[in-house]
């Protein structure tokens, strides 16, 4: 059997009839609050309109015998319309796809305070990441606020991709200190020694006291050979 899919104004009335009509139906024995003000629809279209409203769905028990099948639909339609008018205008006017993408800039200028905090030494950084980080709990809200009780669809409130990188973000969304550099290098040095022979002519070696002289670092064993392999290459033995 093939799924037909919600469209995103039909997932919009779903939220928006089940959060109206938690105040009067209490959970069903199958689907949602949405599910069953569908069902009362479809016995108001049967002309059982006047029946009780219990009679077809579960009803919180102090309303089973005195509300109607078209009473409920009424009480359920009008709680949804005034949920609408609770909200602030301010907050109807607001278009959810360009606070998203406002917010993906804001994220942007986090991480690069985050990163010029950790690479400059100054007291100015950790305040001003702590401002916007102050800004972006505001968004945070204002789009939990939207999609939970306003019935906006998520997908043009959230930025999900972003979202998920916002895990590699510490609690205050201060971008973690870069990985701290090996702790071990490997020193590659020249050392001038003066040759002398012990009293059966076998050669021994002295290591000059100014010496070794240190010419350079290398993160690994193989790249300190290398290096010392290059210097006897072009300077070998002479």
């Amino acid at each position: 059997m093939a799924i037909i899919k919600e469209t995103p104004e039909e997932q919009k009335k779903r939220r928006q009839i089940n959060k109206a009509a938690s105040t009067y139906l209490c959970d069903q024995d199958e689907g949602d609050l949405y599910d069953a003000y569908k069902k009362l629809l479809e016995e108001s279209d049967k002309d059982n309109g006047d029946s009780r409203a219990a009679d077809f769905v579960t009803v919180w028990q102090p309303l089973e015998n005195s509300i109607s099948v078209n009473e409920m639909i009424h009480l359920i339609d009008d709680t949804v319309e005034d949920n609408e008018l609770d909200f602030p205008e301010v907050l109807k006017k607001i278009d959810w796809t360009d606070l998203r993408t406002q917010k993906t800039a804001l994220l942007e200028v986090i991480e690069f305070f985050g990163r010029v905090k950790f690479n400059m030494k100054t007291d100015e950084n950790p305040r001003i990441i702590a401002g916007l980080d102050g800004i972006l709990n505001l968004i945070d809200a204002l789009q939990d606020f939207a999609v939970d009780e306003m019935g906006v669809n998520s997908i043009h409130v959230f930025d999900f991709e972003e979202e998920d990188k916002r895990e590699g973000y510490n609690g205050d969304l201060t971008p973690a200190a870069p990985a701290v550099k090996p702790t071990e290098k490997f020193k590659v040095w020249i050392e001038i020694e003066r040759i002398g022979l012990d009293e059966n002519g076998d050669e021994e070696t002295y290591s000059d006291e100014e010496c070794p002289i240190g010419i350079g670092y290398r993160d690994t064993l193989q790249e300190a050979r290398v290096l010392r392999d290059t210097i006897e290459t072009n300077f070998g033995e002479i």
